[in-house]
């Protein structure tokens, strides 16, 4: 299966579970990127490794795209401001992660 069929696959499948989070997610843009090591969001785009996304199982891949999802529901990207920008996403993250599970 093709990275762009297991995202596509992914993604339809959050129409049927979780549909307010599939509206969110449908709006970004996926964009391959090999300058981030898995995946990131910027609240406009959803960019991401195809490396990565071919190492994950449907289940895991789930569980990335709610994650960043929830980054652009908490509205991460417009609160970091002066932030070190790593030790914010660690921070963020810890946040998020309990929501996903």
């Amino acid at each position: 299966m093709s990275i762009a069929q297991k995202l596509k696959i992914a993604r339809a499948q959050f129409v049927l579970s979780d549909p307010f989070f599939a509206m969110l997610l449908l709006r970004m843009p996926l964009i391959e990127s090999t300058s981030t090591k898995s995946m990131k969001t910027n609240s406009i785009v959803l960019e991401y490794n195809p490396e990565f996304i071919k190492s994950l199982t449907a289940s895991e891949l789930t569980g990335v795209l709610i994650h960043e999802v929830l980054h652009c529901v908490f509205l991460h990207f417009a609160r970091q401001k002066e932030r070190n920008l790593k030790r914010w996403n660690i921070a963020c993250d810890y946040a998020i992660n309990p929501v996903v599970l």
